[in-house]
């Protein structure tokens, strides 16, 4: 190789790399705070698009599964109850958390827990993990889902929806988008495999590291500590909150290392919920106000809200009684339920840029699922027996 030819490699090779350290460390401060695309709209029926491409090109003509969160842990049924306290709070007094017109405080639970990923996976790989809840005998004006409709798609239900970390993998819209177009350009998959996915963990640090950190493996379900992620309001714009749910005092794993099958976060469940010797699982579901707004985005899920700026409060209680929950019948149901975040009482009104692109996502790629499965929606009634 000629000497000059050398000489010119070396000037270009430090400014080569300078400008990639630019463009990596730059991608850290992509997403300023409450910043938005410029058209979330467009961006939002690009994300159905590409997802729905993507299911279509791993399960046609098979069994489709869910875009993200393929993988059910189980469906349990809880009881979701109030504390006493909180009805005279000014500040938490809203929504569910009113209560019933009746006066009780406990309102019926269908919970389903899952893998996060966007295909089937071992339960001894890493993964978020996520948690959606599903209330029953909810009253009072509930939001329509998509925008477009007339009326709620679920009339007496409220969902609440977390993974098992305390920020999300996209910071907005846009980054969602960005992440799933890398998924399908580098061969339909979201492994660290292909040119198109490293290049965007590369641009993209922050997501990265939140991916790194909050992929975990747990020795049991019982022992996740759960969170929305995404912020909500509680009574109007003026009060945001985020939302967690985690194991109450005294709830401990009796495991100490992973489990050895692929489906062990399901036997172990089991076992914990066994009728016969089984003491079920308890969660204390608590609210983080947001007090920071210089330190806590509204419209950039990278960013976790430190619990020394906004400490939680506990609202209530989640009881996931002992019961049995491996009947085909049930299994077939938890392919089919539905959740969302919009499914909501206006008092909980979703925001920020990942809740506003949920919301017809969401709605879009069940619509999908569920025709190419042949099923139906429906909303439960909280009482179903199997």
């Amino acid at each position: 190789m000629p000497k000059k030819f050398l000489k010119i490699l070396r000037q270009l090779l430090l400014p080569l790399l300078l400008l990639l350290v630019l463009i990596v460390g730059s991608s850290w401060f992509y997403f300023e705070p409450n910043s938005r695309p410029m058209d979330e709209e467009k961006t939002i029926r690009d994300i159905a698009a590409v997802l729905t491409d993507i299911v279509e090109h791993q399960y046609e003509p098979l069994f489709f599964h869910r875009d993200t969160h393929a993988k059910s842990n189980a469906c349990v049924k809880a009881n979701f109850t109030i504390d006493p306290a909180v009805t005279g709070n000014p500040r938490l007094n809203f929504g569910v958390f009113k209560g019933k017109a009746n006066g009780r405080r406990t309102y019926k639970a269908w919970m389903r827990f899952s893998n996060a990923a966007n295909v089937v996976t071992d339960d001894r790989t890493k993964d978020f993990r996520g948690l959606a809840v599903k209330l029953f005998g909810v009253e009072g004006e509930k939001l329509p889902v998509p925008s477009s409709a007339k009326e709620p798609q679920e009339k007496h239900t409220q969902d609440f929806l977390f993974i098992g970390h305390d920020a999300f993998f996209a910071g907005n819209a846009q980054h969602f988008l960005d992440f799933f177009n890398a998924c399908r350009a580098g061969g339909y998959s979201c492994e660290p495999k292909s040119l198109p996915v490293i290049w965007h963990a590369l641009t993209h640090p922050r997501s990265t590291f939140n991916a790194l950190v909050g992929r975990k493996t747990f020795r049991a379900i019982e022992e996740v500590r759960w969170f929305s992620a995404t912020p909500y309001q509680l009574g109007g714009a003026d009060s945001i909150v985020k939302y967690g749910a985690f194991p109450a005092e005294g709830e401990t794993s009796p495991y100490t290392d992973i489990g050895s099958t692929p489906h062990y976060l399901t036997e172990r469940l089991k076992e914990s919920l066994d009728p016969a010797k089984g003491k079920g699982i308890k969660l204390n579901f608590a609210v983080q106000f947001r007090e920071k707004p210089d330190k806590q985005p509204i419209d950039n899920a990278l960013i976790a809200w430190n619990a020394k700026d906004s400490p939680w409060h506990k609202v209530a209680t989640i009881d996931v009684y002992p019961q049995k929950f491996d009947s085909p019948a049930q299994w077939e149901f938890c392919q089919n339920i539905t959740f969302n975040p919009w499914h909501s009482l206006v008092a909980h009104q979703p925001v920020g840029g990942i809740n506003r692109a949920r919301r017809d996502v969401m709605d879009a790629l069940q619509n999908v699922r569920l025709a190419k499965n042949g099923r139906k929606r429906f909303e439960p009634s909280g009482d179903e027996v199997f």
